[in-house]
């Protein structure tokens, strides 16, 4: 069960970066990430205050923190979509941010397994291949540096929210996930304040925004529910399977046509996430 809602998560935090990513395209990407979290609080906070749940200091400071390195690693990311070749972005953020999670959870004893570990290899390259972009490069190298580099804060900040969200107990789920969300908009609206932006949207993007956030809060729920039952390592590797999800989005409504490697990547993920069920069962 643990690794099915850390597909679901990779569902949800995929399906969020393809509105996006579409939305970005009218809209600047900081007002975008900021009205993701308003909608992320306007959903968490009721939820978790109807909960029956009582808030503790963990699940703030964890969440808050949580919520913090998710807002940067959005920022970081979108960023590098802009700067970068959007595969190589895609690819080096994915891996580094199940990367991270992962070497936390083995440094905190956890044993995945021979299956668990050949599965979270097989997971690992096929973000890579699902990620990959097929059109001609034309970019400078000193661009593709910098590209790689902020991919590279932005897997950092992701995986990093994959652990601090791994600390508070399920009892506190909610609460967490609504600290969360305030720990984004912080970070968000602090961006904003830096770059003395307004954060002015028209009614139709402000909804499809709103929606937008909505849809990456559930992903940051189920999360928090798949690290309380199952390994911070594979549950984490799971989320981070967003690229998978991105791609679909794309092919289904943008009829956007999938290369080779990619429809390799595809079959790599399943192939990986069979053996991770194999190790979980």
């Amino acid at each position: 069960m643990a690794l099915i809602y850390g597909l679901l998560t990779a569902a949800a935090f995929g399906i969020g970066d393809y509105m996006a990513g579409r939305i970005s395209r009218h809209l600047s990407v900081l007002i975008v990430i900021f009205y993701a979290q308003v909608a992320g609080c306007a959903l968490m906070i009721p939820a978790a205050l109807f909960s029956g749940q009582t808030p503790t200091l963990t699940a703030a400071g964890w969440g808050v923190a949580g919520g913090i390195a998710l807002g940067c690693g959005f920022i970081f990311y979108f960023y590098a979509l802009a700067y970068g070749k959007m595969g190589v972005a895609s690819a080096v953020t994915g891996v580094s941010s199940a990367l991270v999670p992962a070497a936390v959870g083995i440094l905190l004893g956890e044993e995945p397994g021979l299956f668990a570990g050949v599965g979270i290899f097989l997971v690992a390259l096929a973000i890579i291949l699902i990620s990959k972009n097929t059109g001609k490069a034309n970019e400078s190298s000193n661009k593709d540096q910098r590209g790689i580099g902020i991919s590279l804060a932005a897997g950092s900040s992701l995986g990093l929210f994959f652990v601090l969200l791994h600390v508070p107990p399920a009892e506190v789920s909610l609460w967490t996930v609504a600290f969360a969300m305030i720990g984004g908009l912080l970070a968000a609206g602090a961006a904003l304040l830096v770059m003395q932006m307004k954060p002015y949207a028209a009614q139709s993007l402000f909804r499809y925004t709103m929606l937008m956030g909505t849809v990456q809060a559930a992903g940051a729920l189920t999360y928090v529910l798949g690290v309380n039952l199952g390994l911070l390592s594979i549950v984490a590797l799971a989320g981070a399977m967003s690229p998978l999800f991105t791609v679909l989005c794309a092919r289904l409504f943008l009829k956007e046509k999938l290369s080779k490697l990619q429809l390799s990547g595809f079959l790599l993920a399943l192939l990986g996430v069979a053996l991770l069920l194999i190790s979980s069962s």
